[in-house]
């Protein structure tokens, strides 16, 4: 299932300002001078999505995107050996899915599955490589942001993994 399959009936149309104003108000926002918000939130498409759907198949790479919760929570979900889903983590506002399948071109680690009402703003793979091409400076910003939250996911399973 796409995206633009998730989207709720009679939701609002966001306009180009007011991406802008989400992604700005965002932790990526922060970091980002007002031109490369502006730039970045051209290539995001918006998306209010309804509690217990999923949004993100494991092993699925038929539309890679990074997404960015703007409100709500996320289920990171993993099968088992036996086939069965188990709860990894449970991720919200300013948090980020995604990335991996965007960057390795490899299909989904894990599913995941809203578990309530949420508005995502997803960047599509196809936007994310000509983002770098078009604006290797605005890129390059971007990719650093993504390899320190990675960085800090793998940090974070390590330390899990340890305790095991």
């Amino acid at each position: 299932m796409s995206l633009k399959e998730l989207i709720i009936p009679n939701q609002k149309n966001y306009t180009f300002e007011e991406k802008v104003d989400l992604l700005d108000s965002s932790l990526w926002g922060q970091e980002l001078k007002w031109e490369e918000v502006k730039y970045m939130a051209k290539y995001f498409d918006v998306y209010d999505i309804e509690p217990n759907t999923e949004i993100l198949r494991e092993g699925d790479s038929s539309q890679p995107y990074i997404g960015l919760i703007m409100k709500g929570t996320v289920d990171v979900v993993k099968k088992d050996i036996n086939g069965q889903n188990k709860k990894l983590t449970r991720i919200g506002k300013n948090r980020t899915f995604g990335e991996m399948s965007v960057i390795d071109n490899l299909p989904g680690s894990a599913s995941i599955i809203t578990s309530s009402q949420v508005m995502l703003m997803a960047l599509e793979k196809t936007n994310f490589q000509y983002r770098v091409k078009d604006k290797p400076n605005y890129g390059n910003k971007f990719l650093l942001k993504l390899l320190k939250l990675m960085s800090a996911r793998l940090r974070q399973t390590s330390g899990k993994l340890i305790d095991l």
